[in-house]
């Protein structure tokens, strides 16, 4: 009728056939997740399964957000063992060796543990000098959490010795190492010749006999006080 000119009218024709196709498109495709057609509010649920078992530790997605088929919406993390990780300084590397049993305990709250280590990396840090050593823990119990500081020991050797006493019994006296060896109410200096530590215990290799007591904790008081009796015998 002269209204508009006719191809006005063919471009708006095609427009809509366009816009007809791409919804059956689309109300296809919803079909085929099981959502129910009229207006489009009511979608079923779509159930997404990971192919391990594990926890969620990272989301990925947000309410409404429209997604491609291969895009990632979470991250599944399989917690029941995870890794310690500890940096070795450079010095200690000989002595350490994949296999090794390792003591770990949790610096925020009660909890330790035993693993094993299972990496030690073959470089060091360009920084630190430091290589990085990893030991593995039963996690079942949910008992370490990612991002937790630890305490690390590593059990790098046993050796058997004849005597050892406590490190804490080892006194320095004047330009002797000594310990304080018990005979019933009394304590004597008895110097010492020592051996190995592991920081706990320390051989004794002359000094004391296995069997006698000495004392171990707060031997430091007992210094104390024969150096304040030398002082006084001084004056």
């Amino acid at each position: 009728e002269r209204i508009s000119a006719e191809q006005d009218y063919l471009l708006a024709r095609n427009a809509l056939q366009e816009a007809e196709i791409n919804a059956q498109s689309a109300q296809s495709r919803l079909a085929a997740l099981g959502a129910e057609r009229g207006n489009g509010k009511q979608l079923a649920r779509y159930e997404i399964r990971s192919p391990i078992d594990g926890t969620v530790t990272h989301k990925q997605i947000v309410m409404g957000e429209s997604l491609k088929d291969d895009a990632p919406i979470f991250t599944i993390t399989d917690l029941s063992r995870v890794w310690a990780e500890a940096t070795v300084p450079a010095r200690d590397l000989p002595r350490l060796k994949a296999g090794q049993t390792a003591n770990v305990k949790a610096s925020a709250y009660e909890a330790s543990g035993k693993g094993n280590v299972v990496y030690v990396s073959s470089a060091l840090g360009e920084q630190s000098r430091n290589a990085i050593a990893r030991i593995s823990l039963d996690n079942r119990q949910g008992l370490w959490r990612p991002g937790l500081p630890v305490n690390i020991e590593v059990l790098a050797g046993e050796t058997r010795v004849p005597l050892a006493i406590a490190a804490e019994a080892v006194q320095n006296l004047g330009n002797r190492t000594v310990a304080f060896g018990r005979y019933g109410e009394y304590l004597e200096a008895r110097p010492l010749q020592l051996g190995r530590s592991d920081g706990q215990l320390v051989e004794v290799r002359e000094g004391l006999l296995a069997g006698e007591r000495y004392a171990a904790k707060n031997s430091f008081l007992i210094k104390a006080d024969i150096g304040k009796a030398a002082a006084a015998h001084e004056h």
